[in-house]
């Protein structure tokens, strides 16, 4: 048995390098090192990339409707665990943090993947990418917002120690 690791993000070039893509960028760099490919599995709403020792997904369903996919490769695939990694903006900017249960602190991809699967069915990698410094950007438009210049070079930084942590056994 494999376990499946979902990277939570929104699909669609104008959410490229956004804050919210952090999970995309932690899994796409994951089958980058295994030298796995993309492939879109419509049935289950989601990109996916699988060996034989893991399965990786990009749910299609943007993040408010995660769990609608992750509830369909749960279904097809019967991993022997799953990991979800997410953005989290009450995190500093780079601080990674995994945890075996926990509630959705408002976020709206992980309230959706409890929804459907269980609170308790999951292990969570939350990546931090902070808060704006300037109080009037809404956090939607702070966590739909591109990295700037200095972070876009911190990304390659947590990315790799994020692929890191996310442990690749069943």
């Amino acid at each position: 048995m494999r376990p499946l690791i979902v990277g939570l993000g929104n699909v669609g070039k104008e959410y490229e390098q956004t804050r919210h893509n952090v999970g995309f960028e932690i899994v796409d760099a994951l089958a980058k090192g295994k030298n796995l490919s993309w492939k879109k599995e419509a049935a289950r709403h989601a990109f996916v990339a699988t060996s034989r020792e893991v399965i990786l997904a990009k749910p299609t369903t943007y993040m408010n409707r995660s769990g609608e996919a992750v509830r369909e490769l749960v279904s097809f695939y019967k991993p022997s665990r799953i990991v979800v990694i997410y953005d989290d903006a009450d995190l500093p900017m780079g601080e990674i943090r995994v945890r075996g249960d926990g509630r959705s602190a408002g976020h709206n991809g992980i309230a959706s993947v409890i929804e459907h699967i269980g609170e308790e069915a999951f292990t969570r990698v939350r990546v931090g990418i902070g808060r704006p410094e300037n109080k009037d950007i809404p956090l939607e438009d702070w966590v739909l917002g591109t990295w700037n210049e200095e972070e876009w070079k911190k990304i390659k930084n947590i990315v790799e120690e994020a692929t890191q942590k996310v442990e690749i056994q069943p």
